[in-house]
Formats: C-alpha cells, structure tokens, sequence
C-alpha cells in the first residue's frame, strides 16, 4: 500500500442518503446475501434451515448456524424478531432445540468435517447433540463452544444431567467472556411458556434489549425478562453468581445469528423470517459494495453494508462505537473481514465521494475524500478485525457541528480479485457533537 498518494487521489462531494448498517431484514431467506452458514445451515427454498432430519456421516457435524455476516451494534439497545418452525422429528421426540445468539467467538472449536467450515466470529459453531449448537460436552475442550456469547435457547429436549426442568422452556445462558454451556447453571433466567416451543408450527420470537434489561417474547407476549447488560453482565439463576458481560468487538458490536444441534433424534429446524434494528452507533453508514450504488470494479459484489469483495470471497465492514463527542474524544472505529496481517489505514475525508456513491480506487470504492487525514495503520488480527485505539476527534482535528467520513484502506496482495492489491471498507459518516 503506497499510503503517501492518499490524499491525492480523495476528491470531495456532497454527503447526502446514509443508511444505518445496524438494521437490517430478511422478510424470506429466497435471497439470503449477508448470511453466514455454518455446519448444516443451508438455504432451502425460502427459509434458513439450521439442520435437517437427515443422518450425517459424521456425528460431531450434526449442528448448524447461521449468522448476519458482519458485526451489528447492540450496546445502546436492539430490537430483533424471528419466525422459525421446527417439525419432522426422525423420532418421537423434540430433539436439543436451536438457539439465537449474539457472540463475539474469539476461539474456534472442533473442525467440520462435512459441511460450511467454522472458526470464530461469523463462522463460529459450538458441539452438537445438548449443546445445541452453541454449548459444550462433558467430553469437550475449553473454546469448543461459541465462547464469549449470550444464547437464548429454545430447549424441547429434557435432559436432566445440564439441569433441565422439562422439555419445553425458553433460557438464556451465557458463561460472560468466557466459554458458554447449556447447562442450566449458566443461565440467567428461564421459563416454560404456555405454547409448545416443538409442535410442528410456526413460532414468532422477539427479542428486546434496552441496556440493563433483556426480553424475550413468545407470539406476542412478553415470556422472560432478565437484569442484564452486554457491559457490566447479569446473574446465573440458580446459584445467583454474577457473571461478567461480554468482550465486544469495538467495545459495541457482535455477531448476531442461530445455532442448533443434535443427536441420535434429529429435526428440521427452519428460520422463516428476520428483521434486526438496534439503536445505533455514533455515526452512519454509506457507500457499500453490494452493488447499491456504484458498481464494484470487476463485479466483485461484496454483502450488505460491506465494501467490495476481497480475496476472502467477502467485503470489509466499517462500524463504529463510543460516541460522537469532542469533549469524550471516545469514538472507535471498527473493520471486519479484512485481509488478517496485511496493514490497513483509518482515514478521514471532510466529505462524501459522488453523493455518498464513492468512485471506483483499486479492488474497491473510494467513498472519503477532500482535506483527507491520515489517522491510524493498524494490522488486522487472525479473524481480520481492526480497530483504532487513538483519539479520533483530537487525531483528525474535529468540532463540534463538523460531518466527517471515514474508512479504512487495506493490502489484499494475494488472490485480489482485480488485481490491484488494496481494497477498502464501506465509509462511516460521523456528525460531531460538543
């Protein structure tokens, strides 16, 4: 990367439309661009399928997930709702149900064997059959669950040796920053709802999150409702030990998606729909490879609210975290799925390039530009997370009442599918506040 021709080849333009990355919503999964399947998951037809009631040729790889691709906002609050349906047992019985997590997976566990491949973040999976995809075996070694996790479990197996209670309850479990279980000593609360979690038909789930509070909704009715904060942690239930928070990616943001698992009974365990909405994050989003705006170089389409594709097969996402303010000087910035050890740059742009549109540069877009300042080189780690750690608004010279773009320009010398060597995020757009 040939940092010093930056500021020449930035040129300026208007910021105008912005879309906020931290929604997003799959009415149907007939189009599933931005999921991450692990394991088992695959689309079939219009629905997410986590796992199906067929045999698999290994044991271990009966287990499934799938999540939004890249990291969403949850520290200010979120709201999510899904529609799943879990049916055709291959005998009576309901199985080790299937679970909606948010994670921030820093350890990978055993290997796939037949199926997606895992690892951490986006492809991070946890053992089968109890574990439900997200949990750990008596057998297994630490980091083989999704780690660093909260999961809300839709337990329809009764199996008294992790604690539970009957076949039928809704508990959310989480093991802090560390290993998760779905033990029922890791839970911060549980209920057995009125309607039958396995029988055949179709279910409506939401789950609410204001900071300090976590809900979770059954059909329409409100069915749990714990103390609990992605920062400062909760209460295991049972033996009323609090357990910390999680280490989230940029101190704000996770992976958001589904796990199930299961043994010797198998079932089809399907997401029907999804729709994701958080609070936010200081700034906005713009300028995506996805296709929505300018067109990619080499049709090299990256998900939504990424960059261009990299030699990955997936484009580079910029979030942010903290806040907005001078005063604090605290915002964070945050890449994902960039290239791991490959230097990066954060940069700042006064404005928007081509209305927010950006202009094709290298293997991506150039969306920054005009008075450009160099802020930061940062090297991403193993999973391809970067993040800044100086003082934005101090750093790139920012008042109050000033809008700012940023993103974050990194090497891709090997495999770059247009053959420039270098990429880029999508942007970030921050209006400063005192």
């Amino acid at each position: 990367m040939k940092t010093t021709l930056l500021p020449a080849l930035l040129c300026t333009a208007a910021l105008t439309t912005t879309t906020h990355a931290q929604s997003f919503s799959y009415d149907d999964f007939s189009d599933w661009t931005g999921i991450s399947p692990v394991g088992l998951a695959a689309q079939s037809g219009s629905v997410l399928r986590l796992q199906s009631n067929l045999p698999v040729l290994n044991g271990n790889d009966n287990r499934g997930a799938a999540w939004y691709e890249t990291p969403v906002y949850i520290a200010a609050g979120f709201d999510t709702t899904f529609e799943y349906r879990m049916h055709l047992p291959s005998t009576t019985g309901g199985s080790d149900g299937m679970a909606f997590v948010i994670q921030n997976d820093q350890v990978a566990g055993i290997p796939i064997i037949n199926g997606a491949p895992d690892g951490t973040g986006n492809t991070a999976i946890g053992r089968h059959a109890s574990a439900a995809g997200f949990g750990l075996l008596t057998s297994s070694l630490p980091g083989e669950s999704v780690d660093n996790s909260l999961a809300i479990h839709l337990d329809t197996y009764n199996n008294g040796s992790w604690g539970d209670g009957d076949n039928n309850h809704i508990s959310i479990h989480t093991g802090g920053s560390g290993d998760n279980s779905q033990h029922e000593d890791h839970s911060l609360g549980r209920v057995t709802p009125g309607a039958d979690l396995n029988d055949g038909l179709a279910h409506t789930v939401r789950v609410l999150y204001v900071p300090g509070t976590l809900e979770v909704h059954l059909d329409g009715v409100l069915a749990l409702s714990v103390a609990y904060d992605f920062t400062a942690g909760g209460t295991h239930v049972d033996n009323q030990t609090p357990i910390g928070g999680l280490d989230l990616i940029g101190g704000t943001s996770a992976f958001v998606g589904f796990t199930s698992g299961g043994g010797s009974v198998r079932e089809v365990r399907d997401v029907h729909s999804w729709h994701f909405s958080s609070a936010g994050g200081p700034g906005t989003t713009f300028c995506f490879g996805d296709g929505s705006g300018t067109s990619c170089p080499c049709g090299n389409f990256g998900g939504a609210a990424e960059g261009c594709g990299n030699s990955t097969g997936t484009g580079a996402a910029l979030t942010g975290g903290g806040s907005p303010s001078v005063a604090t000087d605290d915002l964070l910035l945050s890449a994902a799925n960039a290239l791991p050890g490959q230097p990066g740059l954060f940069f700042q742009g006064n404005n928007a390039v081509n209305g927010g549109s950006g202009v094709v540069f290298g293997d991506g877009l150039r969306c920054a530009g005009n008075t450009v300042i160099r802020l930061q080189v940062v090297v991403p780690d193993a999973a391809g997370d970067a993040g800044t750690t100086v003082a934005i608004a101090t750093a790139g010279g920012a008042s109050a009442g000033d809008t700012r773009a940023y993103q974050f320009w990194y090497r891709d010398p090997s495999g770059s599918p247009c053959g420039a060597g270098f990429n880029l995020t999508n942007g970030y757009s921050v209006d400063w506040a005192p």
